[in-house]
């Protein structure tokens, strides 16, 4: 609970048929707030659920237990075979359970196996002085995060977590050494045992929380049975170490030579409290680069030897110049910047051409800031087998203030081109002799999306310079817990030694002798004092990690409770949300059933339209039809009216013909004649007795 680390909790969806395993989401569980105390189950929500509609969660209760006695189980653990790590026969009564590191917070020390039987004192260390090819342990498909990368080297001594100093370079990687300490209260027998019990110490590289590699040392070869040798002088087991990637990333990487092969450099002392003792172990600078005289056995001695790491890698510089891009393809101008990484040079940040600059159709643009240059250390035979392996990969992006920025295309730079190309003698800043090599040409940047059409062309230079080997450098690492880099403390002068008498009868009474054991007195005075000092340094560097840790657990109080502040406003927040989300499941529901009503009425309006448009059509028709028989009808009717008029009109003729012959007829008889005189004469009657009135009138 003080490291702070939280624990990550995945949930997966298994398919009993094809074994295919799918994330569904994970919870994050704060170790802070497990109590000793049995606590009631707590539902936790998923995070990053992949089934949105659904609010998965799973329930979980933590606690801590004291592990005191073997958990009762319904199978018993078959008995494991005879190992080294027996307890002796002389400790009757003790188990392997019963010889473990228990830390003594008063003393300063971690007591290991009963009280009875802890008479002596002894002071483990383990040093990371070096570390070379950490780049091998990182394959192409591997994601790291894109913030600033912080690599460090990661064990558990004794249960207590250990982390040296954070370095950026995995290709250089430019750490100090350093060493930690624990101080041990226990026998030589039952230290054997403890050790034969835990024989490795295993060392993460980490990134993270991600562990990119780990190496396995053995600690077996620091007390060998009937061995007395811890106590004349420390005991150590130190060497280089090969690095061994994890399973899921060891199938992606290919076989890699040994000389090649990603190392650390380790050494483990044990002593017993009070023995002065000095490791010194040489490094390459940079540390980073290949050993090949080293392997990954360790070389078990009896005393601090010197780990030799010979210095076969170049001091590299590598340049280089996008200069132009030119015959632009697609029908738009872009404005366009380019990024790239290579991790090999030692860093993984992205490279990129700054401002935008702005380029048409038939034009060449020659782009602004885009030399950039890598110093960094390797073997040749390495940087020719990345180079041949690795192309450079230049990313075409569009940027746009009004949208996001759009990735058109790729150009790939092979760059074990410049490999081939002449190279050129030149003297460097301390007169040495260095070489140059210098290639350039165009390559096509490829469609990132589609076909593989070319976009525009991009002309580039780079140049390689070799500056020879590099040099070696001497590392002292003196014996104290913080793991600072110091030499051993030497007197500063010694007293004079007498001249030798040319005769002497008495070997005891000769200059020689006296000096020499004043000598030897004045050493072991001076020895006296640095073991002094050391105590007091080390006396003092106690008390200030416990004014630290003391520090340390009142912040870490303050932050459990602001934790837990933030956890309840996190908590409301998430039911605040969860009510919206129901508001909207709600709203949603009803817009959908509003949305079928509304479809099903248009479809019924639709519906009786259409009825409508067809009946009518269908009486109209029909009223043609009656319009078309009608005037059919009135046709025939007035055919049959004109030929009957034609038909009276012949009559007619015919009986006028008729009439006008009978009235010939007639007018040729006599009485005819005499009845047409007699109306004539009646007429005339008529107006003279008309005016005979008159006169009589007249004259009345």
């Amino acid at each position: 609970r003080l490291q702070r680390t939280p624990i990550k909790l995945q949930c997966f969806a298994l398919d009993p048929l094809s074994s295919a395993k799918e994330t569904i989401g994970y919870i994050v569980l704060d170790l802070r707030t497990a109590q000793e105390t049995k606590q009631a189950p707590k539902w936790y929500q998923l995070l990053s659920n992949k089934y949105t509609k659904f609010k998965s969660e799973i329930q979980i209760s933590i606690a801590l237990e004291t592990d005191i006695k073997a958990p009762v189980d319904s199978f018993k653990a078959k008995g494991a075979p005879p190992r080294d790590g027996k307890v002796p026969a002389s400790f009757s009564g003790l188990g392997p359970k019963d010889i473990v590191a228990v830390l003594n917070e008063e003393e300063g020390y971690h007591q290991i196996g009963p009280a009875e039987y802890c008479t002596d004192s002894f002071i483990l260390s383990v040093t990371i002085a070096f570390a070379t090819q950490l780049e091998q342990l990182i394959p192409c498909t591997m994601k790291l995060p894109e913030r600033q990368l912080e690599f460090f080297f990661y064990y558990c001594l004794l249960g207590n977590d250990v982390t040296n100093e954070p370095f950026n370079d995995l290709i250089n990687p430019d750490f100090e050494p350093e060493r930690a300490s624990v101080r041990i209260r226990s026998s030589i027998e039952i230290l054997r045992v403890y050790l034969a019990l835990q024989s490795k110490l295993q060392i993460h590289l980490c990134c993270g929380d991600q562990s990119l590699g780990s190496t396995e040392v053995p600690l077996t070869g620091l007390l060998k049975k009937g061995s007395s040798e811890i106590n004349q002088h420390p005991v150590t087991v130190e060497g280089a170490f090969t690095l061994e990637p994890p399973i899921r990333a060891k199938q992606k990487l290919a076989p890699i030579p040994v000389e090649l092969a990603p190392t650390v450099g380790v050494s483990v002392a044990l002593q017993r409290e009070g023995m002065d003792t000095q490791a010194t172990i040489s490094s390459s600078a940079p540390a980073s680069v290949a050993q090949p005289g080293l392997t990954s056995n360790a070389s078990e001695t009896a005393s601090g030897q010197k780990v030799a790491v010979p210095a076969t890698s170049h001091h590299f510089c590598f340049s280089i110049d996008l200069r132009s891009i030119r015959d632009l393809e697609v029908g738009f101008p872009i404005n366009c910047i380019l990024r790239y990484s290579y991790p090999f040079f030692g860093s993984a940040a992205p490279i990129m051409t700054n401002p935008p600059v702005e380029v048409r159709k038939n034009m060449e643009v020659f782009l602004p800031q885009s030399y950039c240059a890598f110093d960094f250390a390797t073997i040749p035979q390495q940087l020719q087998d990345t180079f041949l392996r690795i192309p450079l990969l230049v990313e075409l992006w569009h940027k746009d203030k009004m949208s996001k920025d759009l990735l058109l295309g790729i150009a790939r730079i092979q760059l074990s081109n410049i490999l081939s190309s002449e190279k050129t003698r030149f003297l460097g800043s301390n007169g040495e002799q260095c070489w140059r090599q210098t290639f350039s040409e165009s390559v096509p940047v490829i469609a990132a999306q589609g076909s593989d059409n070319r976009i525009i062309d991009l002309s580039y230079t780079v140049t390689l310079e070799d500056y020879g080997l590099v040099k070696m450098r001497e590392i002292f690492i003196s014996d104290s817990s913080q793991g600072l880099s110091a030499t051993q403390q030497k007197p500063s002068s010694l007293p004079p030694a007498p001249c030798p008498l040319e005769i002497q009868t008495e070997p005891r009474e000769t200059l020689e002798y006296k000096a020499a054991l004043e000598l030897e007195m004045w050493k072991e005075m001076q020895e006296d004092i640095f073991e002094n000092q050391l105590k007091q340094k080390e006396l003092a560097h106690m008390q200030a990690l416990a004014e630290e840790w003391k520090k340390r657990d009142r912040e870490r109080e303050s932050l459990v409770a602001e934790y837990t502040v933030l956890e309840g406003k996190l908590q409301k927040t998430l039911t605040d949300l969860e009510k919206r989300e129901q508001q909207l499941a709600i709203t949603e529901s009803e817009l959908q059933r509003e949305r079928k009503e509304l479809k099903s009425e248009r479809e019924r309006n639709l519906q009786e339209l259409q009825d409508s448009i067809r009946r009518a059509k269908e009486d109209c028709v029909h009223q043609v039809e009656l319009e078309r028989l009608k005037i059919k009808q009135l046709e025939e009717d007035k055919h049959r009216l004109h030929q009957q008029l034609h038909d009276a009109e012949n009559r007619y003729k015919i009986l006028e013909k008729e009439f006008h012959q009978f009235k010939d007829q007639q007018s040729n008889k006599p009485e005819i004649r005499l009845q047409s005189e007699i109306n004539l004469l009646t007429l005339e009657k008529v107006p003279m007795s008309i005016n005979g009135t008159l006169m009589l009138m007249i004259i009345l």
